[in-house]
């Protein structure tokens, strides 16, 4: 058959036979495909009949532009099978890889999520992928460990609560929810409470979060009722949050409290009255007060504030938020104030008008700290050297050796400021 009568497909079904019977027969694969007219990609002579080059020329493109189209083709399968066979491999790979390694990856994947809801979803995901999956889910005590009444009804607390078989529980009351019915609110605002003060959930929590909201204010005193000679003996960290006028109607709520592990002490606008046994356990210490005073300017005095720091006796981690709205002048009369134990001191000045006022370094000594950081709310870089012209040590420290400034908008959380600028490191004097 002349090759011009040939159809594409036919010369590459030739071509692919060619090629197979070479390879058979030499048991190596040929370098080239024996197309019918590889014969004219050699020199041409004077004697070539050109009509016979001009068809098998256009048989060659012929043949080209099958197999381009072929190609794409063939490519456009590809890209569609790759992605399904990674998924069907990777899915392989799980099965095989021993609970112990899956079990660290949800961990991680886990423990990458700041978000409680993030959280809840990913909790209800993860345990409907499979059997498997929810067996180790279920078996894993730390994504069970965080409990918020925010998110949580009682059904729920009681039931991630019996999936944490160490003491690992942090646990978040967050008052009620205003949107609910009065008689749902009550009860879901005690039962919270109830539950997290029963001896089967509070001998297992080692972080506590209170927050006491405005909805909570009808139920203050039945709260504190419940909350009374709790036990909490692997607590490590506590934080109580309110605002001031109604923090000082529940300031005992943790006086009663047996909390032996005790060490780390969160506070917003709520000091707490609690025995010097707790306080002198308190290694870490943050304190807001006062940054969000109303119009009438009702908030912590200063010496209400200072009187409860200077009763932290063993504390060595410091952080300080506070805005000092009245004069400390007759408070600095009653004696030399000191806070020997603190060795890091973080000072948030969420204002201009904080910055220019008296702040806890104008009061207290602090003779040991080797760590300074100051967090500066500005309404302009261009301030900075003002506010720092004004910040000086009652009793400038000897033994700093790291010092930090961090500037951010004025009244932005200060875990929000950033990122720090380095002022210096290894100095044996700091004095602004």
């Amino acid at each position: 058959m002349e090759l011009s009568a040939k159809n594409p497909g036919q010369i590459i079904i030739s071509a692919l036979e060619g090629f197979a019977e070479r390879t058979k027969a030499t048991r190596n694969e040929p370098l080239n495909f024996p197309w019918p007219f590889r014969q004219f990609a050699s020199q041409l002579s004077d004697d070539t009949d050109y009509v016979e080059l001009r068809s098998n020329l256009r048989v060659a493109e012929s043949v080209e532009e099958l197999l381009q189209r072929m190609l794409t083709s063939a490519s456009a399968v590809v890209a569609d099978l790759k992605p399904k066979f990674n998924d069907m491999a990777n899915r392989r790979k799980f099965r095989t890889l021993p609970d112990e390694i899956l079990a660290i990856v949800i961990e991680m994947a886990y423990s990458s999520l700041y978000d409680g809801l993030e959280r809840l979803w990913m909790l209800r995901d993860l345990s409907s992928v499979s059997r498997r999956f929810r067996r180790i889910v279920i078996g894993l005590p730390i994504l069970w460990s965080d409990i918020s009444s925010v998110f949580l009804d009682h059904k729920h607390i009681k039931l991630f609560a019996s999936r944490v078989s160490i003491p690992a529980i942090s646990f978040s009351l967050d008052g009620g929810m205003e949107q609910k019915p009065k008689e749902s609110e009550q009860i879901y605002i005690l039962g919270a409470y109830r539950l997290a003060i029963s001896g089967t959930i509070s001998s297992r929590i080692r972080s506590l979060r209170i927050r006491i909201s405005d909805t909570d204010v009808s139920y203050l005193q039945k709260i504190i009722q419940i909350c009374s000679n709790v036990s909490l003996p692997v607590l490590s960290e506590l934080y109580l949050g309110s605002r001031c006028e109604i923090a000082r109607q529940c300031q005992s709520l943790c006086y009663d409290w047996s909390m032996p592990s005790i060490n780390k002490l969160h506070v917003v606008d709520f000091l707490p009255n609690l025995p010097s046994c707790v306080l002198s356990r308190i290694s870490s210490c943050s304190i807001e007060a006062n940054r969000d005073l109303g119009e009438e300017g009702d908030g912590w005095r200063g010496e209400e504030i200072l009187v409860f720091l200077l009763s932290l006796t063993a504390v060595k981690d410091l952080l300080v938020a506070v805005c000092f709205f009245d004069f400390l002048d007759e408070f600095k009369s009653k004696g030399d104030h000191r806070m020997d134990s603190v060795e890091s001191l973080v000072l948030v000045l969420q204002s201009m008008e904080v910055a220019v006022d008296e702040n806890i370094i104008d009061v207290v000594k602090f003779p040991s700290i080797t760590t300074f950081k100051l967090d500066l709310g500005l309404g302009g870089i261009e301030h900075i050297d003002q506010v720092l012209r004004d910040i000086k040590f009652m009793l400038p420290p000897t033994s700093i050796t790291d010092v930090t400034l961090t500037t951010g908008i004025e009244y932005e959380s200060y875990y929000k400021l950033g990122p720090p600028m380095r002022l210096e490191n290894g100095v044996n004097h700091f004095e602004v």
